[in-house]
């Protein structure tokens, strides 16, 4: 009996998808005014902040001497 608990048809998941889906389109308004609303807030934000840009630079010498500071000085 606890296998049966543990299975599920094909039709009963198609079933609570239909349902799952028609109630997710039913709230299409407040889904649509809060996508819109949060796009707006963001371009806006995005607008009023500029646009700001960051480098950085790594780098690593793979020298077989111990001498580390020599391949420091041939990048400089």
């Amino acid at each position: 009996m606890s296998n049966q608990l543990n299975e599920i048809s094909l039709v009963n998941l198609y079933k609570r998808l239909k349902l799952k889906s028609k109630y997710i389109l039913s709230k299409w308004v407040i889904i649509s005014i809060c996508t819109f609303v949060f796009g707006f807030v963001g371009f806006f934000y995005k607008s009023y902040i500029g646009v700001e840009y960051k480098s950085t630079l790594t780098f690593v010498s793979e020298n077989a001497s111990g001498d580390k500071m020599g391949a420091y000085a041939g990048i400089a």
